[in-house]
């Protein structure tokens, strides 16, 4: 409860806060008021300052942190009750991706400009105010190493309140606890600091406070409220960074003229240099991509009084190929056998303070600490909402997949109408699959894909870039991620990294050479077949061992002018035909403006957010819903992949409509109407792909193919003995100067209601037609006679075991293939009409 005895007190602050404040830490009762310490015992406010609902532990005394600019910049709280996490007590907490600043009581605020007074720099806000309340101009580092911040691109740099200080030949003194001597990580920053400050011409001190009884930590405030003086603080000063405890003559050293080895030698160290250079390293960083773990090493160093950062691959910086890379020509490693193994021990042994970093660099789903949570590039969505303490740094081309904060109430419902409203954008058919798809990748690994195809104009990139909206606000169709103009390893690993994401690759419109048009329509079947197989092309290191697989693990959502070829990669795709005239524009830029302004991210923020505390529960249900449902839709003559896609993206629209009805943001009969709009419009676009694999598949088109020969003059058929057959125009004849004459190469016979064709040369006639159309049959001729008699195009064999038959053929027994003639003519039996030879 508050105390009341004095009425100075400030009210705000229960006895116990300020018994800690006033006398365990000799902060004045004035500085205490100026600070605006209080007491919080409700956890709502805390949360609503930014503190996460773990960190939200009542009652705490709440701490403004206030900047050099006089503003407050951030609250830390202190539990009575700490949590404890791994073993470790958390003492104060801060807010999540809180912006460091330097702490500065108000009532110096106005000093810092002038060099000519000293200034204190200490580590925590009480021990600074404790050497405010003595007169003493001091600032407050909120955590030893955080007189550094992260950066936009997040690096860490010198945090930028510090040139609102003047450090130009100023009296710093650090003053950091007792322990700095016995605690690496301290020690390391008192050096790093120490030096940063003096590359600025500061006058830099320190003072090393005594330890208290049985070596007990002791802070500025402890050292004060006992009742030693400033004069008694100043008199500890020294100009020395001093060794740690224990470490005695350092084997290397990093100097003024960079790294040294102390060479054991019969009078002592004798100094060898080894670099012109120093360096440290501050971060031993995880880069987890969801499979193979990748090590980087973070290095910050100075050359001529000029500060370098850099993060390497572990076998880079073992290497040493680096100085020159990261610091410019003028770096120089000293010659001499060994020197480079040295220099790297070197810099491995003066860095006492190594943080550990655990980034995560893919999107979607991932399990930390037995909890399921959505990565985005603004962290993680997880069952309670956004997760701090997590770092994701997604690759480049990645760093616009940004769900926000997951809405509820009103911006909820707004958001689930924003979605309702797509559905008047295009055909039904066209908009209820890309939505399905949006939410299935949501929902885990997929196997299939989605491909959009219109001429120039029509609007389809416009169409898909609001799809790709729902995982960021700023992709819109002018800054969409990817594009089929990339390399294939570029598209490779965006679409590892996207995992459990839509990611749009824009403009498949193969041109040039039938060589370039080639090329391209096998780099889009890799990303294709490897996403429908859920694989990747192995690799193998140097050391012969293989890398992990990459394949895609979200959803791509392929636009183009054209249909990527062959028959297996269409058929682990839904082809969507997006006509000039099916977009509305007028509804198209309602919801370009939704998108823009983040309502379409926000409604998968949500979604995410629902998902996160039964995700456990759906991902090992999701493959028998798929096939539950798969069972349930038909049965027909289409590709067998066909129905799977139909029942994976209705599944996707069952937890969507569940959502939004659980939420509260539909009644149950608006879900149970967009479900079924939905069902019906799937399983339209579903009967429209059926065209797409028909004309893919190599049986249709070789049929279709060799009819086209026979009319261009490539091929003809001859009756067994070689003659004239009846109807000879149909199959290659040219009747011209009262005769027929043959055209193209001979290929096979016609008898009675069938043709007979040689398989090697008839393959090679065809193979050669559509080589040249730029679509080469993409099988082998035995491959194609399988899918001929597949198709029923083949008359059984005399075995039943040969796909081919006996016939004599110019006095000559031949195996040939034997193919009803109505196939190749669309007529009778009786075959075409035509002029006859006598």
């Amino acid at each position: 409860m508050p105390w009341t005895d004095d009425p100075d007190d400030p009210p705000e602050l229960s006895t116990a806060h300020r018994r800690s404040l006033v006398e365990e830490s000799g902060i004045s009762v004035e500085v205490v008021r100026a600070r605006g310490y209080r007491t919080e015992t409700v956890r709502a406010r805390l949360t609503e300052l930014g503190f996460s609902r773990n960190q939200s532990r009542v009652p705490a005394l709440l701490i403004p942190v206030h900047t050099v600019h006089g503003e407050i910049g951030l609250y830390q709280a202190r539990p009575d009750r700490p949590r404890i996490v791994k073993g470790k007590s958390i003492k104060y907490e801060t807010p999540y991706r809180s912006r460091m600043v330097l702490d500065c009581h108000p009532a110096v605020r106005s000093m810092l400009g002038d060099p000519t007074i000293p200034l204190l720099v200490t580590e925590g806000v009480k021990k600074g105010d404790a050497l405010v309340s003595r007169g003493c101009v001091a600032v407050a580092l909120i955590g030893v190493w955080n007189f550094r911040g992260t950066n936009a691109a997040g690096g860490k740099v010198m945090l930028p309140d510090w040139e609102s200080i003047a450090l130009n030949g100023r009296d710093v003194v650090v003053v950091f606890d007792s322990d700095v001597m016995r605690n690496p990580q301290v020690h390391g920053a008192l050096s790093r600091l120490a030096a940063i400050l003096r590359s600025r011409d500061a006058r830099v001190s320190f003072v090393y406070l005594p330890a208290g009884p049985h070596g007990a930590k002791v802070g500025v405030d402890d050292f004060l409220a006992v009742g030693h003086t400033v004069e008694d603080l100043r008199a500890l000063e020294t100009c020395e960074v001093q060794p740690l405890a224990g470490v005695g003559e350092a084997e290397y050293e990093a100097t003024s003229s960079g790294l040294v080895w102390n060479k054991p030698g019969m009078d002592g160290p004798v100094p060898v240099p080894l670099a012109n250079f120093t360096a440290q390293m501050v971060a031993d960083i995880t880069e987890d991509d969801g499979v193979e773990p990748r090590h980087l090493v973070r290095i910050e160093g100075e050359l001529n009084g000029r500060s370098v950062r850099a993060e390497l691959p572990t076998a880079r910086f073992t290497a040493m190929t680096w100085p020159i890379e990261e610091f410019g020509v003028d770096a120089i490693l000293e010659p001499g056998f060994g020197t480079r193994d040295r220099a790297r021990t070197a810099i491995q042994k003066l860095s006492p303070h190594l943080e550990r970093e655990h980034v995560y660099t893919h999107t979607g789903w991932c399990q930390i600490d037995d909890q399921w949570v959505f990565l985005s590039a603004s962290g993680p969505i997880g069952p309670d909402g956004p997760v701090h303490g997590i770092d994701v740094r997604l690759p480049e081309g990645l760093h616009t997949f940004n769900l926000p904060a997951p809405p509820n109430g009103t911006d909820l419902r707004a958001a689930v109408d924003a979605v309702r409203s797509i559905v008047g954008l295009a055909p039904a058919h066209i908009i209820f699959p890309l939505l399905a798809a949006v939410f299935r990748a949501a929902l885990g690994p997929a196997d299939f894909s989605v491909h959009v195809v219109g001429p120039t104009g029509a609007g389809k990139t416009e169409v898909v870039a609001c799809m790709q909206q729902f995982y960021g606000m700023d992709m819109d169709a002018r800054h969409l991620p990817a594009s089929w103009t990339s390399t294939s390893n570029a598209l490779e690993a965006l679409t590892f990294s996207a995992k459990d994401v839509v990611l749009v690759i824009d403009d498949f419109a193969p041109s040039g050479t039938v060589y370039d048009m080639q090329r391209q329509h096998s780099a889009a079947e890799r990303v294709f077949r490897a996403q429908g197989n859920q694989a990747g092309r192995a690799r193998m290191r140097a050391d012969t061992s293989l890398r992990a697989a990459r394949w895609p693990r979200g959803v791509v959502l392929s636009t183009g002018e054209d249909v990527p070829r062959g028959q297996s990669v269409r058929a682990r795709m839904l082809v969507l035909e997006l006509a000039p005239g099916d977009v509305v524009w007028d509804r198209l830029s309602q919801v370009q403006m939704s998108a823009r302004e983040g309502v379409l991210a926000r409604c998968m923020a949500a979604f995410v957010h629902w998902l996160a505390p039964q995700y456990a529960e759906v991902k090992r249900g999701l493959r028998e819903a798929i096939a539950s449902r798969r069972e349930a839709i038909y049965a027909d003559r289409s590709h067998q992949r066909t129905p799977e896609i139909v029942a994976s993206l209705e599944v996707a629209m069952t937890y969507f409509v569940r959502f939004a009805r659980e939420t509260g943001a539909v009644d149950t009969a608006t879900a149970d109407e967009i479900e079924d709009q939905a069902v019906a419009a799937i399983r339209e676009a579903a009967g429209r792909q059926g065209a797409h694999l028909v004309t893919s598949d190599p049986a249709n088109r070789f049929i279709e193919l060799f009819g086209e020969a026979l009319m261009g003059g490539y091929a003809h058929l001859s009756t067994p003995d070689g003659e004239c057959p009846a109807g000879a125009s149909a199959w290659g004849w040219r009747y011209q100067n009262s005769e027929f004459h043959p055209r193209g190469v001979r290929v096979g016979f016609v008898e009675a209601d069938r043709i007979y064709l040689l398989p090697d040369i008839s393959f090679q006639v065809v193979q050669q037609i559509a080589s040249g159309g730029g679509d080469p049959l993409m099988v082998t001729p035995r491959t194609l006679r399988k899918r001929l008699k597949e198709h029923g195009f083949l008359a059984a064999s005399e075995s039943g075991s040969h796909l081919t038959v006996r016939r004599m053929f110019c006095g000559r027994r031949e195996r040939v293939l034997a193919i009803p003639i109505p196939l190749i003519t669309g007529t009778g039996p009786s075959g075409p009409t035509g002029p006859t030879h006598a």
